[in-house]
This record gives C-alpha cells, sequence and structure tokens, in this order.
C-alpha cells in the first residue's frame, strides 16, 4: 500500500487527535491485507506533502522510518532505492506465508473436496468471490499434512496480537472437512501452544472438547515476528510465532442455545480436575456448538473452545510474565476488573463467574424477557452492566 497525501503529516506536527485518526484508519487498511491475503508481514510507504515514510508491519508491532525529506536528493533517493528493492521481492520476501499456496479448480485436492457431501451448511467451504488455498501443517515428528481451505470463518480485526483466524478445513487424505485455526502466540519459553493442550486434554479424557489432529509451530524453523527487535524501552511488544493446527470437530456460534452452556462448564470442571488446566477466557464466542450426526439422527453438543490463553496448575503458583488479565471485557469478574494485581494469579472461580456472565448475555439478546420490547431500557442495561 502506498498512500498520498498532500498536506499535514500526522506522524509529527498534527495534533494528537488528527495523529490517531490517521494512525488508526491506516492500521485498519493493513489489518484488512492481513485478514485478506495469507500474509507473514508487510511494507507500506506513507507520503505527506514533501515527507516520505517507509513503515514494516507484522503482529508483533509497527516500525517507522524518520521522515525522508523527498525535495531532497538524498530523501528521495532512499524512496527509489526501496521502491527497487521491493521491486525485485519475491512473494516470500514480500511477507507471503510460503506454506499456503493458491489452488485452482483443477486442483486434484480440489476435485475431491468438491465430490464430498457436507454434513450440514456450516461444513462447506465453496464461496465463489474467494480463492481456494493448499496449506501445509506441520506436526512435530510427522510428515506435514495438507488441507484445502477458503473464506476464513472467523478472523481478528487487529493488525496487532494473536491475529486468529479460523477456517473449515478439508482433509484430502481422509475425505473428511474438519476445522484449522492458526494464531500468532507469544514467543516465551513458558508458553503452551493450544495444540499441545489439546493433547494433554485429549489424553485426560477431558470432555467437551475438540479433538486434535496435527498441529505445531512450523517446520525446523518457525515463523517468528520480527518487528519488537527495533522496541528498545520497558513496555516493547513481545514476538510472537505462527502456531497452526486442526481438529475433528466443525463448530457454529452458541446463538440462542444456551442449554449447551452446560456442557462447556462440564469441559472447564474436566479440565481443572482431570488435566490440571485452568482455562481463563471463558466467553460467547469461545464456546461453540457441535452439529452432527449419530444413529441418522441430528445431534447438537456444547463445546469449550480456544484454550490458547489456559495455564496449568504449576504456572499458576508462578507469579505470570504478562500482568495484564487477557480475556473479553464484558464477561471478566468483577475482582479481575477491579482489581489489578489479582490478575497476576487468577483464581478458578473468577471463571466460573464468568459463565453467569454469559448466560445472562445470550439470555438478554436471544430469549423474551421483561424488556425485550423496552429498546431503549433494555440497550442502557446492556451498555451499563456489561
Amino acid at each position: 500500500p502506498f498512500d498520498v497525501k498532500h498536506d499535514g503529516d500526522p506522524f509529527s506536527d498534527q495534533d494528537g487527535e488528527t495523529r490517531s485518526k490517521y494512525h488508526t484508519r491506516i492500521a485498519e487498511i493493513i489489518a484488512e491485507i492481513f485478514t485478506r491475503q495469507h500474509r507473514i508481514l508487510v511494507y507500506s510507504v506513507c507520503v505527506f506533502h514533501r515527507h516520505g515514510y517507509l513503515m514494516f508491519w507484522d503482529r508483533s508491532g509497527t516500525v517507522v522510518t524518520e521522515p525522508l525529506v523527498l525535495t531532497d536528493i538524498d530523501g528521495a533517493a532512499k524512496l527509489f532505492r526501496f521502491l527497487c528493492i521491493i521491486g525485485r521481492m519475491n512473494n516470500v520476501q514480500l511477507g507471503y506465508d510460503h506454506t499456503i499456496q493458491q489452488v485452482g479448480n483443477s486442483n486434484p485436492d480440489v476435485v475431491k473436496m468438491k465430490a464430498h457431501r457436507p454434513l450440514s451448511e456450516y461444513h462447506t467451504i465453496i464461496d465463489s468471490p474467494w480463492p481456494l488455498y493448499r496449506v501445509l501443517v506441520h506436526t512435530d515428528g510427522a510428515l506435514d499434512q495438507r488441507f484445502i481451505i477458503g473464506r476464513h470463518h472467523s478472523a481478528s480485526q487487529s493488525v496487532h496480537g494473536r491475529g486468529t483466524q479460523g477456517f473449515v478445513a478439508y482433509d484430502p487424505m481422509q475425505d473428511r472437512m474438519c476445522f484449522l485455526k492458526q494464531a500468532w502466540r507469544a514467543d516465551r519459553a513458558s508458553g503452551n501452544p493450544e495444540y499441545s493442550t489439546y493433547k494433554l486434554l485429549h489424553e485426560a479424557e477431558v470432555k467437551h472438547v475438540a479433538t486434535p489432529i496435527c498441529g505445531g509451530d512450523g517446520a525446523v524453523s518457525p515463523t517468528r515476528t520480527f518487528a519488537q527487535k527495533f522496541f528498545t524501552t520497558a513496555q516493547s511488544p513481545i514476538g510472537r510465532i505462527l502456531h497452526r493446527f486442526v481438529v475433528e470437530e466443525v463448530f457454529r456460534s452458541l446463538c440462542d442455545i444456551c442449554s449447551e452452556l452446560c456442557p462447556a462448564v462440564t469441559a472447564h470442571e474436566d479440565a481443572w480436575e482431570k488435566a490440571g488446566i485452568l482455562y481463563r477466557d471463558v466467553s460467547e464466542a469461545n464456546i461453540l456448538i457441535y452439529e452432527h450426526t449419530e444413529n441418522n439422527e441430528r445431534k447438537l453438543k456444547g463445546v469449550l473452545t480456544d484454550w490458547d490463553m489456559c495455564k496449568t496448575k504449576a504456572r499458576l503458583r508462578i507469579q505470570t510474565e504478562q500482568a495484564n488479565r487477557m480475556g473479553t471485557w464484558k464477561f471478566l469478574s468483577a475482582k479481575v476488573l477491579n482489581l489489578p494485581e489479582h490478575t497476576l494469579r487468577p483464581p478458578r472461580p473468577d471463571d466460573l463467574e464468568s459463565f453467569i456472565y454469559v448466560l445472562l448475555w445470550m439470555g438478554c439478546r436471544y430469549h423474551t424477557h421483561d424488556h425485550s420490547d423496552e429498546g431503549n431500557i433494555f440497550q442502557a442495561f446492556l451498555y451499563e452492566f456489561f
């Protein structure tokens, strides 16, 4: 992306509000690129009157050059050299993920996928305006497995952070639909990759969680962010690693099926009692429905997903490196919201309290109640409470 403005310079001489608006706007553009293209990083150029800036974006942060004065020979030469280098780069150097390749309708895996009969509308990925891709998923100690994906089922709208994306995927080796998730996890030795967590849960026979197929951080050299290396302050962002895995079940949103909240609570209890794992991110978006057939009968089952923020009992005894509690604001417990120091060692009751708020939220949104016909009162309650 190359953005040109005729006046002003929101990186230096504008007031705070104007600067903030432009930063938000350009971040939204880059976020759309990350969402719609399979990118590891993005380069961009911004020009304001006679000042130019070269920018580097990845999931850990953004690096911006000092202003290049384009009316000076030195500044113009630097921009010209940058564009010449960009013009000679291959796709990998430009930031495209080399483990994901676009495929056409004649690809044997795509032909096989189109002949597959999905169980329901949630088990299909053919969406004509969106191209199809072949994705390689690495698992330590095993051969890489390939899957076909199309449009994302869900995607983070933020340019920085985990950048979580979920895809309904087709497994050509087993002729089945499944679900692929990828996210940029924190690059820490103490981190617990989500695929490893699913394996632990599965081995402990925890009920109402997804069944892992394969996954990991990548091949011999995992894909890591780079921008954090340019930050030197105490508040510098953490580095991140691309983590990708596949599970058997294809899910749909919880919507109005509040009864399926109970299996999620059971999964939470099982994980703590059987595997010694505390979930720590209860929200409406992380409780999903698995729709399947059993003896020719349609069945629905609630499942607790997204275990990338969980901690083991052993880790909970150690003060966390990330003091600010992550999670969904409207479902966090009162103690976590009001006592920042409490976030260092979040106990189990906070998660259980979050389930109460999820139930209230779903009931208010999808079921008839005393204020269903009183729009203003209902809206004010949702805003003030959550």
